[in-house]
C-alpha cells in the first residue's frame, strides 16, 4: 500500500494518530507534501460527494475532517 493510500485509509478510519503519522513517514520518504496534501484533499471531496448522497452523515465527515487536519498539520510544517 503506497504512502497515499495509507493515509487516505486512516482519515477514512477517522484515525487522527495514524494520518498524523503516515503523514510524517510519507515526508520523511521523500514525498512532496504538496502532493500527498492534493491527494488527502481528493478523500475529502469524495466524502462530501457521499454525503451529499447521504451515503454517509455528519458523524463520519467529522471524523475524517479530524484526520485530515492532523495530517495536514504534519505537511503544512514540511512546506514551510
Amino acid at each position: 500500500m503506497g504512502a497515499i493510500s495509507a493515509i487516505a485509509q486512516a482519515i477514512l478510519a477517522y484515525d487522527a494518530e495514524a494520518a498524523a503519522r503516515l503523514a510524517r513517514e510519507a515526508v520523511d520518504d521523500g514525498s512532496d507534501p504538496v502532493i500527498v496534501f492534493d491527494e488527502m484533499s481528493g478523500v475529502m471531496e469524495d466524502l462530501g460527494v457521499r454525503f451529499a448522497a447521504g451515503e454517509c452523515f455528519l458523524p463520519e465527515l467529522v471524523g475524517a475532517a479530524e484526520a485530515m487536519q492532523a495530517a495536514s498539520s504534519v505537511l503544512e510544517d514540511a512546506i514551510k
